[in-house]
């Protein structure tokens, strides 16, 4: 409870500071920029009903008001509320502002279509219960919009703190100051901790939400070179503002298969390029020949052997096994990757047939291929015993499958797989002083993971227990294959889920 009260008088004493720094904004080419930004992600509807939580005076409220929307702001404190009427007023809108906390929304339920707020969620003292309560007001097919940054992690992370101060330094030096947004006190800020301040977000805020049953999440990580200046960019450009877009979906309703699917293919396709490089890496080095043996080891058949690679992404496997001397065809959803396939067996001069194929779905003959092979493509999937089932129809009898995957998205349902990711995900960071994650697509995978059934099983067990029940007698099963088959800095980044190879047989 006294945090609650320091908070409020924070914010009270600093009301008509914060406010000057709105007149500005309101001025600025940020009017335009984040209409044209909130506008992308509701499909640029009219006469929405919209609340602005944390509304302090009054930015968004405005911008939404003369965009056309019904506009309710609430704060927690009462001078912030002042001058959003202030500003409102001068604006030639009424939005409709009222005192409230956050975490307790006086509404009924499946009251708003759309929950907009910007650098208010850092400050929340229990986000859980807030973005539930959230949720409840929120129509069936609304949508939150949360606009934040790590804005305090700098107190947990030296180097950040470093970066941080090199940044002011840079800032005043260039343009005379740093941004003061206010004089005063800053006696919560300073003094007490809040749960989100050493929480590294969106990554936080994906899961989170994702549990509570948002869907369809679309995280952006750094929109900082469509709403901020290059003064702003200088000085906090090591704490980019983050975008998080989340719907509310009907209970009864998880993501369904048309939308998982299209939310996978979305990923891939932005995964396309990074994805072709990291394969060309591969390509290029040792690793292409570790992968060719840890792929044909396991093949008694001797001679040119007609294989097929499910899921072949830019095509490494397909151009390996090519070079081998087999009759090789890969197989993918993603357009994209099947392009980047095709440039890179071309830059490798063999010949592959590629086709655009949805893997769950296999539209080949019975009994065509001596050996079905992937990489990181079985935790994708959604119909499970139609795909084994299909690959053991186009086998050839005796014929061999060999993947390689990894339980990916356990540690969202088990905490010691948890635990293991936050130790070799902070260890990563402090090797190789970079965050362990991909940050080249807005689709969020993990809230999609929840809506895949190979996320919640442990693997290899569930692979041994469940193949025979498919048609496949299990030869081998390697449990951890990252010493043999990745780079040095792949083994600290895969450290809490390490490849794991199995090798059937059709019978």
């Amino acid at each position: 409870m006294e945090l609650i009260n320091k908070v409020k008088r924070e914010w009270e004493y600093h009301a008509i500071g914060y406010s000057n720094i709105i007149k500005d904004e309101l001025d600025s080419f940020r009017v335009e920029a984040w209409s044209n930004l909130i506008n992308e992600q509701m499909d640029y509807k009219k006469g929405l009903n919209v609340l602005d939580i944390g509304c302090g005076p009054g930015f968004f409220s405005i911008i939404l008001s003369k965009a056309g929307h019904n506009v309710l702001g609430i704060d927690c404190t009462e001078n912030m509320l002042k001058q959003a009427e202030i500003n409102a007023k001068e604006n030639g809108v009424n939005p409709k502002f009222i005192q409230m906390d956050s975490h307790n929304l006086e509404f009924e339920d499946n009251t708003f279509d759309l929950i907009i707020n910007r650098n208010v969620t850092w400050t929340l003292l229990d986000p859980v219960k807030a973005y539930t309560e959230w949720k409840r007001v929120l129509k069936p097919n609304g949508k939150l919009l949360i606009f934040d940054a790590n804005w305090f992690l700098d107190k947990y992370d030296e180097e950040l703190k470093i970066e941080n101060d090199r940044r002011r330094i840079a800032c005043i030096e260039k343009y005379g100051c740093a941004y003061s947004s206010f004089d005063g006190p800053e006696e919560y800020i300073v003094k007490d901790k809040f749960p989100l301040e050493d929480k590294v977000r969106p990554q936080w805020d994906e899961i989170v939400l994702s549990e509570i049953g948002f869907k369809n999440l679309i995280l952006e990580r750094d929109i900082t070179n469509r709403v901020w200046d290059d003064k702003e960019k200088l000085l906090y450009g090591a704490t980019p503002m983050f975008m998080i877009s989340a719907q509310k979906i009907d209970e009864d309703a998880n993501l369904d298969t048309e939308n998982i699917s299209k939310s996978i293919k979305k990923y891939w396709t932005n995964r396309s390029h990074t994805y072709s490089n990291e394969n060309n890496a591969e390509l290029q080095c040792n690793q292409g020949g570790i992968w060719t043996e840890a792929i044909l080891e396991n093949v008694e058949k001797e001679g040119r052997l007609k294989v097929l690679d499910i899921g072949c992404g830019p095509g490494e496997f397909c151009i390996l096994m090519a070079k081998a001397g087999h009759d090789v065809t890969g197989v993918d959803m993603t357009d994209a990757m099947l392009a980047k396939a095709r440039l890179n067996a071309q830059k490798y001069n063999v010949d592959v047939n590629f086709v655009s194929m949805d893997v769950q779905n296999l539209e080949f003959e019975d009994e065509t291929f001596d050996l079905i092979i992937s990489r990181n493509v079985t935790w994708n999937l959604q119909d499970i015993q139609g795909f084994f089932e299909g690959c053991k129809r186009i086998l050839k009898n005796d014929g061999r499958m060999v993947y390689f995957d990894a339980n990916w998205y356990l540690y969202l349902y088990d905490e010691e797989a948890r635990r293991l990711k936050e130790f070799a995900d902070n260890r990563y960071k402090h090797i190789y002083k970079k965050e362990n994650g991909y940050v080249v697509s807005n689709v969020s995978l993990t809230n999609v993971a929840y809506g895949l059934p190979m996320s919640k099983v442990k693997r290899p067990k569930w692979d041994r227990e469940n193949l025979p029940k498919f048609g496949f007698e299990v030869i081998r099963i390697d449990e951890n294959i990252n010493d043999r088959v990745l780079n040095e800095e792949e083994q600290v980044r895969y450290f809490s889920t390490p490849l794991f190879t199995v090798v059937a047989k059709k019978y």
